[in-house]
């Protein structure tokens, strides 16, 4: 087994509503564990209730806020370039955050698919048919904040960017630790 990193599984979970809803299951059992493992039955049984009272409560919440988004970044080095959707204007998604949904490519050859849920985004990063890279992140406004994997060399790194006006262009400067670089991605 690998190394660990729980601040990488809290980042990672906190991409989707779901991940969220699975972290908030683990961390109440933990607590209920915790807190009530020399209770007698009848306290256990009035804790759990509550907990999975307010914790359905709070999943309904989340759940009728919106469902998991996955919407693409563009992958390290290169020019990224923002997912297409089918109209040419900026739509608004569900949550009024434009829509970057879609296909979108660079002048290198790039193909990036972006996936989108209300305020939040993945996308995958193509050279050809093959798959080179992914990311996750937020978009509020016209500003778009995520971390990308550069999988063909296993590199990690994070972009800030700007969605144009027109909404069918994503420009901005990611960076790895050692290098930082331009990029321009278009629908």
């Amino acid at each position: 087994m690998q190394n660990f990193d729980a601040a990488d599984v809290i980042r990672a979970a906190a991409t989707s509503n779901l991940g969220v809803v699975s972290l908030i299951v683990l961390v109440l059992a933990f607590l209920a564990w915790r807190f009530f493992q020399r209770s007698e039955d009848k306290v256990k049984l009035i804790a759990f209730a509550m907990m999975f009272l307010g914790a359905a409560g709070f999943v309904t919440a989340v759940m009728l806020a919106g469902s998991g988004t996955s919407a693409g970044s563009p992958a390290p080095k290169g020019d990224p370039a923002p997912a297409e959707t089918a109209s040419s204007s900026p739509s608004a998604s569900a949550g009024g955050e434009p829509s970057i949904g879609g296909t979108w490519h660079d002048a290198d050859g790039y193909r990036y698919t972006f996936a989108q849920d209300l305020g939040v985004f993945t996308y995958q990063m193509f050279m050809g048919q093959q798959r080179i890279g992914s990311g996750a992140g937020t978009i509020a406004g016209s500003k778009l904040t995520y971390r990308f994997t550069d999988e063909a060399n296993g590199g990690e790194g994070s972009c800030e960017a700007t969605l144009a006006a027109d909404g069918r262009t994503i420009s901005g400067t990611c960076g790895d630790g050692s290098a930082e670089w331009n990029f321009s991605i278009r629908r």
